[in-house]
């Protein structure tokens, strides 16, 4: 449970970091965030033994309502491909931490 609650907050975090630097166009705000979601996503998986999709799940989980209000918007006004973006970067962060809680995982063991 403090794995998830963790997660969910940390990626809140990163989400609205990621959020802002996209707007903005600051690129190293969106490189921090990036590097963000891997290591945070091993240091959870290495706190206690969890699935490997829990802290990805969790750190993701912010970013979901956000990206279907987007791409519903985008899809009225600028078509399917534009409206692609923002499931896409959800997409990308789950996988950046699922990718870092499973290195944390098999470091841990």
């Amino acid at each position: 449970m403090i794995v998830a609650a963790l997660g969910l907050a940390a990626g809140t975090a990163l989400f609205v970091t990621t959020f802002g630097a996209i707007f903005t166009g600051f690129v190293p705000a969106i490189v921090v965030a990036a590097l963000g979601y891997p290591i945070i996503a091993a240091v959870l998986a290495r706190m206690k033994p969890v699935p490997t999709w829990l802290p990805a799940a969790a750190m993701a989980a912010p970013a979901l309502p956000f990206a279907a209000q987007f791409a519903v918007a985008l899809l009225v006004e600028d078509g399917v491909i534009a409206a692609l973006v923002w499931p896409a970067i959800a997409a990308a962060m789950f996988g950046l931490a699922l990718g870092g809680a499973y290195v944390g995982r098999r470091r841990a063991s």
